[in-house]
């Protein structure tokens, strides 16, 4: 399943690295060991992965190394417990959408870290680039997760609102409100 799949991805880079049926079937025996703990899911979300990396171009994969797909699949099967970019996207879109200005819980804290990093784009940029800037925003904070953890929130300053006393015109002891008052009197003098 794993060496089909990496050549339906790669096609003629796949046949140009391997060559033969002989440096297949050895690749195969190569890695057997590390293939063989990936569960089939986790193949699946490696290789999504790997396609993004290839529609973004990332020059790490332009030719299929074999160690760095079941790296792909080995991070995937780490995060399994973290959301996936589609439900990141989904969230983000509903609380700058249809939740705007209501008080809105995200559901992990990895999308609220994305969503502080770009979610204000959302209404400002075309789907595509958004989704983009969404796919870096995201990668960096699952690499994040799986390093060493999300940071945890920060309690928000206190804000203390000390309420001023209104300012009354007739008793006036500020020095320039009397000397317009002054200009005020010598200029109704005048007329």
């Amino acid at each position: 399943m794993f060496f089909s799949k990496l050549k339906t991805v790669y096609g003629k880079k796949f046949e140009i690295q391997f060559g033969g049926e002989r440096a297949l079937q050895q690749a195969r025996r190569e890695w057997y060991s590390e293939i063989s703990k990936l569960t089939p899911e986790s193949i699946n979300l490696g290789f999504e992965q790997l396609k993004s990396n290839l529609v973004e171009e990332d020059p790490n994969y332009e030719w299929p190394e074999v160690s760095k797909v079941i790296a792909l699949c080995q991070l995937n099967q780490l995060d399994q417990n973290l959301p996936s970019l589609e439900q990141t996207i989904a969230e983000i879109i509903q609380r700058n959408g249809r939740y705007r200005g209501e008080n809105f819980e995200y559901s992990h804290r990895l999308i609220e870290l994305v969503a502080q990093d770009c979610g204000h784009f959302v209404t400002r940029e075309p789907s595509d680039k958004f989704e983009r800037r969404v796919r870096t925003s995201h990668k960096k904070w699952v690499k994040q997760a799986q390093k060493d953890g999300l940071p945890q929130r920060r309690a928000a300053l206190e804000l203390k609102i000390v309420e001023t006393p209104a300012f009354e015109y007739s008793n006036a002891q500020n020095p320039f409100q009397a000397r317009i008052d002054k200009l005020r009197k010598n200029q109704q003098g005048a007329e």
